[in-house]
């Protein structure tokens, strides 16, 4: 029997819930490591963040400012909802 299961946040629970099922030799999908990967220096969606959200919210760095963005989606109703997949291709 084959079955998905969709497990959100980062919770110490979740991260062990997901290391069980590795070990069990599960497939787990891991959208934190994925969101990290997009938005790393020169990732698939650096330049429409940098569109969306003006260059300041990429750091010295080349990769997304989190903290930056996270003062501003949750400071901002109109970025917030921006943040929900509008401004990614």
């Amino acid at each position: 029997m084959t079955f998905t299961v969709g497990l959100t946040g980062a919770s110490a629970a979740a991260k062990a819930w997901s290391r069980s099922v590795r070990e069990a030799r599960g497939h787990v999908i891991d959208t934190d490591e994925i969101a990290h990967e997009l938005t790393r220096p020169g990732g698939e969606a650096i330049e429409a963040i940098r569109v969306a959200f003006g260059p300041s919210s990429i750091g010295a760095d080349g990769a997304l400012d989190r903290d930056r963005m996270r003062k501003l989606v949750f400071g901002d109703a109109a970025a917030r909802k921006a943040s929900k997949g509008s401004c990614i291709p």
